[in-house]
């Protein structure tokens, strides 16, 4: 098979282009090839050559012939490297299998294949076996298909298909948008300004920015003096309103009258109208703005000041929503008015790069979801389609085409009234700004939003303007609303002037075209007094000469007191004609004048006549005192002044006076008694109302209640009856403050503490439950909230499913019922994989190395049909199907090899072995075994046999690759030998869980081992309990976490202080009992939750015979459970407690099962039943104590066999000879320690010092593992009374054959 090495023999093989390919090895004199591409002959129809050296058909190279490609009696063309003889058509589509010859790109899908239509999809697929194509897809149609049309690696070219000014082909414009596709935003456009907060057009220089041209916001004009008011800025014209507008350091000099503009929301913002004309105003009007601009002043949130918002609405009034969700993300990207769904609102747009994508759209045949429902094309039909001219999204209704698929340069809306016009169609606003006399947004009605202002430069400031009409909604200090100016350069010339003598001369002043029109020569007279009026002959001329007046008639021009313009009366020279028409003081007329002492305004005496005001006097008579200001005509004569005094002068005396009653108030209630007192205003402690009935007692009066806001048995309110407004209420005690009450009644005019008016709480200890509230999902599920007898009768409950990946799809087998959705939960129940965010039933097939099914058709990666093409292949080379004892090495590493379809080798990829007991000798991670293929393609795993007897089926796995089963034997050990289980490295650092056995690692804070339910093991060690499965696979199922267990609590949450710890695993059941302080606690294997069992956590020793959770223990030394369900412990606690071993049975009752000073003639137990062991099929229990006999001098460690009447047999331990083998177990002194039993009754003896194990079996002792003395590490496979063992601990019997005991961070075994 030709691929890019050749094979040329001269004695020995060279080998040319083999890239990075091993140079061949030199084996024993012969050269041997390490790669098959250095087997390739060149040639392709005899079939791919293969390196494997050692093959029964491998030529001296080690290379293997390859089998002809082409089958079925397909001829094999050489040239083309391709079967092309009956080249299958497997879809039927027309176009035979690339793969052999034909021109179909995938033979497995008829929707692909050359002549097909090129669909856009972002997923690449080749519909038209074509890798140039990539769609036609084109929805603003400017020419250039989407960027989301792929086929393969190759896409579109339009960044923006949802903006017609958006692709590669046009040019780059400063708007914040990558108009030429190129990746880059605004790249060479961009200038500094400054910012302009206050929008009027001048910024300041503290802040700067680069930014476009015309940035709202900013300027290119700065020197701003108050950049927070528009009507403050250099070139602004001087207004009445207290500040420097002009920013020239001087405030309302020269001030003006400007336009004012409607602002109805007081945003300080205008438009003007029809119905909003502007108003000219030096001061600031209430309720109008300077600036014009405003897009909606309904609404003081929207404005060109204020904050853009995620929600489809153009704040700023910039002309489009365009609130930053990212780079180059905004709200409405593609301008269908729906927010994107990262706005977080209810309507949300699934995809905000489309406009033809949004909730409510209609469903074409585009392969997209258009309405955002998650079903795609569904309803789908032929639509209308509009000619879009001009690119703005609405069409043209008298061009029409209909399509079920998009139509590139047309629209579904058919409402543009103007389609070569982008700027007029109904999404336009037809106000101040837009186009002027145009329908901007296809109403029928023409800038009814507001019309734009006429301005004509005004270069003079007079006014008035000239030039070409600006329109525009604001002008500014250098425009004018009138034209006509014929001289813009100077300011006294413009149509507001007159063209008279006062004039310019020979100059058109008021801009009529006609020169000095009203000239007219005008009379003047000398005016020497300077007082407005001349004398003397009168001259004529067009300009005023100096000194002279155009008015005559002066007869003084000496005297400027003396023209026609001064009166002459009393204010002027008496006898002097000051007014100059001949007649003297013809206007004097003197007047009545009376002497005013006290100066009231008011005189007295005789009259004086004078022509002005003699000092002291007035005009007005009638004062009846001179010398008292408070006594005139005009003085009210009321209780304001003196009594008995006639103030008004009018002879009467206090006739405005209104005297009142008046009565003592000693209480200050606003009530007196006794005699009253008569008098204008109130004498001291008196009031104007009468009827109190005790002055000594405020709250008694007659406007007091008499009722129980009153003083009980007391006339309150002084009408002679007592307590006639009393009203008893019942009140009920209401212990939760919900206002219903419950119980008996208490009678008093106001609440006790404590109580309420109405009945009827069902629960008085929870303020949620009372007659008043509503009993549904708004309220507590599972409580009679409304107490009606009823519970939840007006709740609507629905089964809610676990969405642990959070892809919407929910796990069926984890459920709650709720009123609403839960945190985690979602209604769809089909998710095949809620650990996996990619898995879920409406996923695609992603990739084809993920090991996921995620598209939960049951096929997963390469088994699925949609990754078949490019998938590696795993193939068993060697060590498959073999058989071993249990933790033996296999005789033959297993030899995977990873190849293409092709059988060429994959060099570099993971392959990972699965397994449960079967185990490597490393670390097992979340996978299994990893290790890489090497340049052959191929690598080996050192397999050692696991736990389980029988087949084990192990799992060879690569991403992207079809795993394969391998079946692996294990087979039961020979009698005697012994091995390690777990953690055979002995390494220290934690790890390898989950996992085999003896991969696992760690050896630190050991405790005792125990068998389970299942036949697996527990195990403490590392602050956990370790479960070991009966194959050999691992788990932990307690500690790890750092919280003190409570019941129920995860047992993988709590901690665990392994080190010396009891446990005991229930032989029956899926239980795990462990110590915590002076307690018991469990473990439940099938929930994970831990649950007390025994003792109070007090210690001590009491409680016998009673609730095992009442009572109180000991520090734990040893626990065992029987098959029966019974739970023993030992304690280690000096005198007076009897060191006890305790039992609780199954009803939870606990009792004292042996202790010292208990005794069985002969002998009597004197100390330390610390270890013990129940009987598999019995009662008995194997207890390690030390005894007394009456022969003995001192005490004696015993094995006794302790039956439920406290009786025991001693089985071994009362002699002296602790070194012979096979004697009588009575003879032998024996170290205590751990202990196991079987069923047959057999002992075996943990010593701990000794380095070894004894069996007691049939009345005599022999040692099994270890030798006395001789502590270490060996023997693994070996008999194992030649073994070394180093202090042994925890034992337990396993599997009926088996002991297992703890050495260390170990767990080794022997079979019996």
């Amino acid at each position: 098979m030709r691929t890019i090495g050749l094979r040329v023999i001269f004695g020995i093989a060279l080998f040319a282009g083999c890239g990075d390919d091993a140079p061949p090895v030199d084996v024993d004199g012969a050269v041997t090839c390490t790669a098959s591409s250095q087997c390739d002959d060149g040639v392709y129809c005899n079939g791919a050559e293969r390196c494997m050296p050692g093959a029964v058909d491998a030529d001296l190279l080690g290379c293997v012939a390859g089998a002809p490609p082409c089958e079925g009696g397909a001829t094999c063309n050489e040239s083309a490297d391709a079967c092309l003889d009956d080249c299958p058509d497997a879809d039927g589509d027309g176009s035979p299998d690339a793969r052999c010859g034909g021109d179909d790109c995938d033979d497995t899908d008829p929707e692909r294949h050359p002549g097909a239509t090129e669909v856009c999809d972002p997923e690449g697929f080749d519909e038209d076996c074509d890798p140039t194509t990539v769609g036609d897809r084109d929805v603003d149609g400017d020419g250039h298909a989407s960027d989301r049309c792929c086929n393969g690696a190759t896409c579109g070219l339009d960044c923006d298909d949802a903006r017609r000014g958006t692709n590669p082909s046009v040019p780059e414009v400063c708007d914040g948008l990558d108009n030429d596709c190129d990746g880059v935003v605004d790249e060479g456009l961009l200038i500094e300004l400054f910012r302009d907060a206050d929008h009027d057009g001048v910024g300041i220089r503290e802040a700067t920015a680069l930014a476009c041209p015309g940035t709202p916001g900013f300027a290119a004009v700065v020197g701003d003096c108050d950049d927070t008011r528009a009507s403050v800025r250099p070139t602004a014209p001087e207004i009445c309103d207290d500040l420097d507008n002009d920013c020239d350091g001087t405030i309302d000099e020269n001030s003006v009258a400007v336009p004012w503009y409607v602002d109805a929301d007081g945003d300080g913002w205008g438009v003007v109208n029809a119905d909003a004309l502007p108003v000219d105003s030096c001061v600031p009007p209430d309720g109008r703005a300077i600036r014009i601009g405003d897009c909606n002043d309904d609404d003081a949130d929207i404005a060109p000041t204020a904050r853009e918002r995620c929600n489809a609405i153009d704040d700023d009034c910039d002309g489009r929503p365009d609130y930053q969700l990212g780079a180059r993300d905004f709200e409405d990207d593609d301008g269908d008015g729906v927010p994107d769904a990262a706005c977080g609102l209810e309507l949300a747009d699934c995809d905000d790069r489309d406009p033809t994508i949004a909730p409510g759209a209609l469903e074409l045949c585009d392969l997209f979801d258009n309405d955002c429902d998650g079903v795609i094309d569904e309803d789908a039909a032929e639509r209308d389609w509009f000619g879009d001219m001009d690119g703005d999204g609405y069409g043209d209704a008298s061009s029409v085409v209909r399509s079920c698929a998009i139509v590139s340069g047309r629209t579904l809306d058919d409402s543009d009234c103007d389609d070569l016009n982008s700027s007029t169609n109904p999404g336009q606003s037809d106000a101040c700004g837009g186009q002027v006399s145009v329908d901007d947004d296809c109403d029928g009605e023409v800038d009814e939003g507001g019309n734009a202002l006429t301005f004509y430069a005004d270069l003079d400031g007079d006014g008035y303007g000239s030039g070409d009409a600006i329109v525009a909604c604001q002008g500014d200090a250098q425009t004018a609303t009138r034209g006509g100016d014929c001289d813009d350069t100077d300011a006294r010339v413009n149509p507001g002037e007159l063209d008279d003598c006062a004039a310019l001369s020979g100059v058109d002043d008021d801009c009529d075209g006609r020169v000095d029109e009203t000239l007219a020569p005008r009379v003047f007279y000398l005016d020497g007094d300077g007082d407005g009026y001349g004398a003397g002959a009168p001259t004529e001329g067009c300009v005023q000469p100096v000194g002279t007046s155009v008015l005559g008639g002066d007869c003084d021009d000496t005297n400027a007191s003396r023209n026609p313009g001064v009166p002459d009366d009393c204010g002027t020279a008496l006898g002097v004609d000051d007014d100059c028409d001949v007649s003297v003081d013809e206007d004097v007329a003197p007047r009545t004048f009376y002497v005013d002492r006290d100066g009231d305004g008011y005189g007295a005496g005789p009259a004086m006549m004078a022509c002005t005001v003699p000092a002291g006097s007035v005009t007005t008579a009638g004062d009846c005192d001179d010398d008292s200001a408070m006594r005139n005509p005009a003085a009210p004569d009321d209780c304001t002044r003196m009594p008995l005094v006639d103030d008004d002068c009018d002879g009467r005396v206090d006739e405005a006076a209104m005297l009142t009653s008046w009565y003592r108030d000693t209480d200050g209630d606003g009530y007196g008694s006794g005699a009253a007192v008569v008098a204008c205003t109130a004498p001291t402690n008196h009031v104007n109302r009468a009827g109190d009935c005790d002055e000594s007692r405020v709250a008694v009066n007659p406007g007091a209640a008499d009722d129980c806001t009153g003083l009980p048995g007391v006339n309150d309110d002084c009408d002679a009856s007592t307590d006639e407004g009393v009203m008893l209420t019942a009140w009920y005690p209401d212990a939760d403050g919900d206002g219903y009450g419950t119980g008996s009644a208490v009678l008093a005019c106001t609440a006790p503490a404590g109580h309420a008016s109405r009945t009827g709480d069902c629960n008085d200890g929870a303020s949620n439950q009372s007659p008043g509230r509503a009993d549904d999902c708004t309220t507590t599920i599972g409580n009679d909230d409304d107490c009606d007898g009823r519970i939840d009768e007006g709740a609507t409950l629905t089964t809610w499913y676990r969405d642990a990946d959070g892809d919407g799809f929910g796990d069926a087998s984890v459920s709650m019922q709720a009123c609403t959705r839960p945190t985690g939960f979602v209604a769809d129940a089909t998710d095949c994989n809620d650990a996996a965010a990619t898995a879920f039933p409406a996923a695609s097939e992603l990739t084809c190395n993920d090991l996921l099914d995620n598209d939960c058709d049951g096929a997963i990666d390469c088994n699925d049909s949609n990754c078949s093409a490019g998938c590696p292949v795993l193939r068993v080379v060697s060590g498959g199907g073999q058989s071993a004892p249990l933790h033996t090495p296999f005789a033959q590493p297993l030899v995977v090899a990873v190849e293409d379809r092709l059988g060429a080798p994959l060099s570099g990829r993971a392959v990972y072995l699965t397994t449960r007991g079967v185990n490597v000798g490393s670390l097992y991670g979340s996978i299994g075994y990893s290790q890489a293929s090497d340049p052959t393609g191929q690598t080996s795993f050192a397999i050692r046999a696991g736990l389980g007897l029988g087949v084990e089926t192990v799992t060879l796995s690569s991403p992207g690759a079809v795993s394969i089963d391998v079946p692996l034997t294990g087979t039961a050990p020979a009698s005697g030998t012994i091995f390690t289980l777990l953690n055979g490295a002995r390494i220290a650092t934690a790890g390898g869980i989950p996992g085999p056995a003896r991969d696992v690692r760690g050896t630190s804070n050991v405790g005792e081992v125990s068998t389970l339910f299942d036949g697996g093991l527990a195990f403490a060690i590392n602050n956990t309990v370790l479960r070991v499965f009966p194959d050999g696979r691992t788990e932990r199922v307690l500690g790890g976490g750092s919280v003190a267990p409570t019941d129920g609590a995860v047992a993988t949450a709590v901690s665990f202080a392994s080190s010396g710890a009891a446990i005991g695993g229930d032989p029956m059941r899926p239980r795990v009992y462990f110590e915590r302080g002076c307690s018991v606690w469990y473990v439940d294997l099938t929930l994970g939750t831990v649950h007390p069992f025994a003792g109070t956590g007090t210690c001590g020793y009491t409680g016998d015979d009673g609730p095992a959770l009442s009572a109180n223990i000991r520090a734990i030394v040893d626990m065992a459970v029987s098959d029966s369900g019974l739970v023993y412990f030992s304690t280690d606690i000096p005198a007076p407690d009897p060191r006890p071993i305790r039992v609780v049975d199954t009803s939870g009752t606990i009792r004292t099962f042996v202790a010292a000073n208990y005794s069985s003639p002969p002998y009597e137990i004197f100390n330390f039943p610390l270890f013990m062991a129940p009987v598999p099929g019995s009662e008995d229990v194997i207890v390690v104590a030390q005894i007394d006999n009456a022969s003995y001098i001192g005490h004696r460690n015993a094995v006794l066999r302790v039956r439920p009447d406290r009786s025991f047999t001693v089985l071994a331990g009362t002699g002296t000879d602790e070194t012979s083998e096979g004697i009588a177990g009575t003879s032998a002194e024996i170290e205590a320690g751990f202990v196991a039993a079987f069923a047959d009754g057999s002992v075996v003896l943990a010593e701990g010092g000794n380095d070894r194990l004894r069996l007691i079996s049939g009345g005599t002792i022999t040692t099994i593992a270890g030798t006395r003395g001789m502590g270490g590490y060996a023997g693994d496979g070996t008999p194992a009374s030649a073994a070394q063992i180093d202090a042994p601990s925890s034992i337990v019997t396993w599997r009926d054959d088996h002991v297992v005991f703890v050495q260390a961070g170990t767990l080794r075994a022997v079979r019996r």
